[in-house]
């Protein structure tokens, strides 16, 4: 046992350079080695704490130019909007159908009184549409570009509210989460795509961490801005939360065509750079040579790729 636990206690100091020194296991106890192995954690997960700013600010400052940081700005506002919009049409959605005979007395727009699953019916037409749309919106941003895509998104997402806004029945609710669904698919897809290629690949996951936590940070606060404004009693569920859902998204609309500009050229700029330094780094390795001594002693110049193959056919 006291070696398992000398052996365990060593490897954790190898492992964790700041501990200012290397003590053994003998002459201490188990209450001792307990504390200072949490002491020795609680640093290393304060210096993470402190890595998180210094990590934000070198993504900040690899981003190659300032317009490449005002284009990420804009990409950033649209994807607060993308979680703003969906939580404000999607919410008041779940409060409209539902059996009026019932013992709370509660009274919905749109009495469902046989199959009460068709109320959730709004959840599947949207979610089957933002799959099927996040099948293809990848490759037509590749081949039209991706504010193209952007700009196709916002227009149809404003004809959701619209439609539940006019709508007489629950069909044509559900119906209209069809286009809310094209509108998350071709938009918010697209608009992690932008921000990753304004980023650059190097720093695709932190692009990826700020364009989705950000809109679903404002979508979780959409939900309570929703449910401040929506009055059960006067069922006021398609005014106020859709007037400023269809405002948000034509303000949107108007961004993606201008002030938003297209970024695949970001792609083919960082693709050509990458495929240049590659042919360089090879033809700078087919014009070395290493002197080689031969087992039967004859000794010449041979260039360092076919040295490497000559090797790995004598290692076989």
């Amino acid at each position: 046992t006291t070696t398992r636990v000398r052996i365990g206690v060593e490897f954790f100091v190898k492992t964790n350079q700041d501990i200012p020194h290397k003590w053994s296991i003998l002459g201490h106890t188990q209450k001792q080695i307990a504390s200072r192995v949490e002491a020795s954690e609680d640093r290393t997960l304060l210096n993470f704490y402190r890595s998180v700013p210094r990590l934000f600010g070198n993504f900040w400052g690899s981003i190659c130019d300032n317009n490449a940081k005002r284009q990420f700005f804009i990409i950033t506002w649209l994807g607060l909007m993308f979680g703003a919009t969906v939580t404000l049409v999607r919410y008041p959605q779940s409060l409209m159908a539902g059996n009026n005979d019932n013992d709370r007395g509660v009274k919905y727009e749109f009495d469902i009184k046989n199959d009460l699953s068709t109320g959730q019916m709004f959840l599947v037409s949207f979610g089957f549409a933002k799959g099927c749309c996040n099948l293809i919106v990848g490759l037509l941003a590749d081949k039209y570009g991706r504010q193209k895509p952007q700009i196709f998104a916002w227009l149809v997402g404003i004809i959701a509210p619209i439609m539940v806004i006019s709508a007489e029945n629950w069909s044509t609710v559900v119906a209209a989460n069809v286009f809310l669904g094209i509108q998350q698919g071709f938009g918010w897809t697209t608009q992690i795509f932008m921000t990753v290629d304004v980023a650059g690949r190097h720093n695709a996951g932190v692009a990826i961490g700020i364009a989705s936590g950000a809109g679903y940070i404002l979508a979780a606060f959409c939900n309570l801005i929703a449910a401040a404004m929506i009055d059960t009693d006067a069922l006021n569920y398609r005014e106020d939360v859709y007037y400023l859902a269809i405002s948000l998204m034509i303000l949107s609309f108007l961004m993606a065509i201008w002030p938003l500009k297209e970024t695949y050229h970001y792609v083919e700029a960082e693709h050509e750079r990458l495929t240049t330094q590659t042919s360089m780094s090879l033809q700078t390795k087919r014009g070395r040579t290493a002197h080689v001594t031969w087992p039967s002693g004859k000794s010449m110049e041979v260039p360092i790729p076919l040295m490497a193959f000559c090797y790995w056919r004598l290692a076989r």
